[in-house]
């Protein structure tokens, strides 16, 4: 539902919007020290996302570009736990993950995606 701007109270226009990110990064993980608890890492990378805007009376297509900055840590849950994961994995990781994004087309108007993510995962070593 959208939003008024001026008012801040819902409106009875609707609209959806798809987003498909697309993202490069060049990755440096401080994986070489014989201490393998936890694994600090930092990325770079440049940042494509497809949108799609929709309401009842239009259609909106483009594509955002910009870049974005990463830094985590990944503890190694097979290195704490002395446990064999499986035959065919090496190690186990639980990642957690505070990145920045500027996609906004270098700032030209429109749509601007640029902000703050934070993710918590898990990453599997073959």
């Amino acid at each position: 539902t959208a939003v008024g701007v001026d008012s801040g109270q819902p409106s009875q226009d609707r609209f959806s919007l798809l987003l498909i990110p697309i993202e490069t990064s060049f990755v440096w993980r401080a994986d070489y020290f014989s201490w393998r608890y936890l694994i600090p890492y930092a990325k770079l990378g440049f940042d494509s996302w497809v949108y799609r805007e929709s309401d009842p009376g239009s259609t909106i297509t483009g594509v955002k570009f910009g870049g974005h900055g990463v830094a985590g840590v990944q503890l190694n849950i097979s290195e704490i736990s002395g446990a064999d994961i499986g035959e065919n994995i090496d190690e186990f990781f639980m990642t957690f993950e505070a990145q920045y994004q500027w996609i906004s087309n270098l700032g030209q108007k429109g749509l601007n995606l640029t902000g703050p993510i934070f993710s918590v995962g898990f990453l599997a070593r073959f």
